[in-house]
């Protein structure tokens, strides 16, 4: 998606029931691995970093988006 249509997005899934923490999850993976984000930093990075990058940005997102439904549901 382009920068800043994900907050549309959000408000839409927001209104279609998505819960409050898959939701922030979503919202913060979704500008840092989308693809042309993903393949400008393998051109700097190189492809196992690159790899290891969308692992830990997954796993940080989810956790977090565990964490906040846990509490804010």
């Amino acid at each position: 998606f382009p920068t800043l249509v994900e907050v549309p997005m959000a408000k839409m899934f927001l209104d279609l029931g998505m819960a409050k923490g898959p939701l922030l999850a979503y919202v913060l993976a979704d500008p840092v691995i989308s693809l042309p984000s993903i393949l400008v930093v393998r051109k700097f990075m190189g492809t196992k970093q690159t790899i290891v990058y969308v692992l830990l940005i997954v796993f940080f997102c989810t956790l977090a988006g565990l964490i906040y439904g846990s509490f804010a549901g």
